[in-house]
């Protein structure tokens, strides 16, 4: 399993490549525990084990109660010892690594990670990364981890294992994704001379230009509150020229491609807000309140009955179309007294709202149970 991250870690290399100050700017700044990122470790561990007992040659059967998660890494210890076996053919004294420590610490501050796995034959290093996510798709092409391990791997086996190419290979079975990227060690070596030096330095010390963007910033633990990423948001809408009436659709043919970026941070705005205003801190003008909740059928045999025996034919209710649709046929009134039992409106979700706004309050939530599906008011 991976150990503590460094400072300069390769899973953040996007950010602090980009931007270096974001890394002083997040510094004391605590990663809320999440599901997903849970769910990877466990799978990462799963992984690990399977391969580890392929190298034994093991009998015992790894445990993962999660079918889908026990299938994905079977997937993934698959396609890394097929990648063995090719390079065992070409190459009988070929070796293969696992989880293992990469520093590349030559180019950044105490720079280090762990290869999932690493694998050497015929004068090419393999570096295969797991990626067990299935949100955002990761592609190995110019993926500046993928390149950190792969100067780690330079710098650990470089004397050891005549080699003169790396291949970066990411594994994300949850997007039926493998994509790869080749490079020589000259090239490598280059672009950690060239870009990571001079970026971890900045780093570092806390110094350089922000450079907020899509990438950099989607991850990043400041990217809420980031005042250089609110600032080249903002400032898209005033560049042009003093005309204040109308965008151009030259205008609008500018704004369009940042369109994702503003939407993305607007979101992560409302989201720590929201946050904020749950954990018991307050925001000028608002409050929270229960967003309104769509009823669900709890009872559909009970109901189907009710309006049976109220003279309502099988034809008219067996499909129970919609809510709304069954109001309409029976009329609002009537219809609230013979869906009562089997109809039910959960309680809605929080959102933030002007101090103006009817609906009631939202209490009695805790800010775990309210993120389950959540939702923020302009």
């Amino acid at each position: 399993m991976p150990g503590v991250h460094a400072k300069l870690n390769p899973s953040a290399a996007a950010r602090w490549i980009a931007c270096p100050p974001s890394v002083a700017l997040t510094q004391g700044m605590k990663e809320e525990p999440s599901l997903e990122a849970e769910e990877g470790a466990q799978a990462h561990a799963i992984a690990e084990q399977k391969l580890r007992k392929y190298i034994s040659k093991g009998r015992k059967k790894i445990a993962c109660e999660d079918k889908n998660m026990d299938g994905y890494t079977d997937d993934y210890r698959d396609y890394v010892v097929e990648q063995f076996n090719t390079a065992k053919k070409a190459d009988p004294t070929a070796k293969l690594f696992v989880e293992e420590h990469l520093d590349y610490s030559e180019w950044a501050k105490d720079g280090s990670g762990t290869g999932d796995a690493v694998i050497i034959a015929d004068g090419t290093c393999h570096i295969i990364d797991f990626k067990y996510g299935a949100g955002v798709p990761v592609d190995a092409y110019e993926n500046p981890q993928c390149r950190l391990y792969a100067l780690g791997a330079i710098n650990e086996y470089g004397m050891i294992y005549d080699f003169d190419k790396v291949k970066t290979h990411i594994f994300q079975p949850r997007k039926n994704s493998i994509s790869t990227e080749e490079l020589t060690v000259d090239e490598l070596i280059a672009w950690g001379e060239t870009v990571v030096r001079p970026a971890a330095e900045l780093a570092d010390k806390g110094e350089g230009e922000f450079n907020p963007g899509e990438k950099q910033c989607r991850w990043c633990l400041a990217k809420d509150t980031c005042k250089a990423r609110a600032k080249k948001n903002l400032q898209i809408f005033i560049d042009g020229d003093n005309d204040l009436a109308t965008m151009s659709l030259e205008e609008i043919a500018k704004l369009l491609p940042h369109i994702k970026e503003i939407e993305a941070w607007c979101k992560d705005i409302k989201t720590y807000a929201l946050d904020q205003m749950l954990k018991g801190e307050q925001i000028k003008g608002y409050k929270l309140v229960e967003a309104s909740a769509k009823r669900k059928i709890i009872d559909e045999e009970g109901l189907k009955q009710e309006l049976r025996e109220h003279g309502y034919e099988d034809e008219d209710t067996m499909k129970l179309k919609s809510l709304s649709d069954l109001e309409k046929l029976v009329g609002k009134k009537e219809f609230a007294i013979l869906s009562a039992g089997h109809v039910e409106r959960p309680k809605g979700s929080p959102a933030i709202a002007p101090l103006n706004d009817k609906r009631k309050l939202y209490e009695d939530i805790t800010a775990a149970e309210a993120f389950k599906d959540v939702e923020v008011s302009s």
